[in-house]
């Protein structure tokens, strides 16, 4: 069987994208410890509670950032138009195939406040 160079390459970058993206491991800070291994939904909510107990409405968006950014978590952020902006931090463990994921979301006014916050302990799915 000839395997074909640029497949062969294809799938070497394939494998690349599917490895940890993780510099440190949150999974032992107060926000997620315990959630690993736990079903996703109960995980979710059990980080969802976390997150808005730690970051409540109102709280500095910027705080949430640094701190997840802290903790080895991917930080994106939006600026809109109205001044507000959205955030997600996020990180994977696992990630070939069907690996799990902790993923943060949020909103923030102009002044920087967190208006709200999501959280989801998942799979995530195929790369």
């Amino acid at each position: 069987m000839k395997i074909d160079g640029l497949w062969l390459l294809s799938f070497a970058i394939f494998l690349s994208g599917c490895g940890d993206n993780r510099s440190a491991d949150p999974r032992s800070d107060p926000v997620f410890a315990g959630i690993w291994g736990n079903e996703y939904r109960k995980g979710t909510d059990i980080l969802q509670e976390r997150v808005r107990k730690r970051f409540p409405g109102g709280s500095p968006e910027r705080d949430l950032a640094q701190y997840m950014e802290h903790l080895g978590l991917k930080v994106e952020r939006q600026q809109h138009p109205s001044g507000g902006t959205s955030g997600t931090a996020s990180i994977r463990y696992d990630a070939f195939i069907c690996g799990s994921q902790f993923r943060i979301g949020w909103t923030a006014d102009a002044r920087g406040r967190i208006e709200a916050t999501h959280a989801l302990y998942g799979d995530t799915g195929f790369p």
